[in-house]
């Protein structure tokens, strides 16, 4: 397929093309709030990769951006999004497993149960009725 590749890669990998852009020259420093937030970032990531201060004071112009638009604009949950929602739903599995506890205890009027568990008191009503 490719005779100039190197008999050693045929077995451990395909030949593959690496080509390199240099970002250096392709935007001054005050055209970064005039693009796109998103690519802003990679952007800025790329071009002062070498240059601690100017990657320092500029990537955080950018990351300001990113983080000003709607989040619905990025078509995804970050892994800390994804992890915030799976600790309220165990939170909340945990507290519904408490109030099952004390309303087969059957002790505490509804709305002790609904003060104790930050539980609605509505919901505590319909999960009494369901037993």
């Amino acid at each position: 397929m490719f005779p100039n590749y190197p008999e050693y890669y045929h077995k451990i990998g395909l030949p593959f093309l690496l080509e390199i852009v240099d970002v250096g020259d392709i935007f001054e420093d005050e055209e970064i709030p005039l693009i796109l937030p998103k690519i802003a970032l990679a952007l800025v990531a790329l071009k002062y990769v070498f240059n601690g201060e100017k990657l320092k004071k500029h990537l955080k112009a950018a990351m300001a951006g990113l983080t000003s638009l709607p989040r619905e604009v990025y078509g995804y949950k970050s892994i800390a999004e994804i992890e915030e929602e799976e600790l309220e739903t165990k939170i909340k599995d945990t507290k519904l497993e408490m109030v099952d506890a004390m309303l087969a205890n059957n002790k505490l009027t509804d709305e002790e149960i609904a003060i104790i568990s930050g539980i609605p008191l509505d919901e505590i009503q319909k999960r009494r009725a369901q037993r």
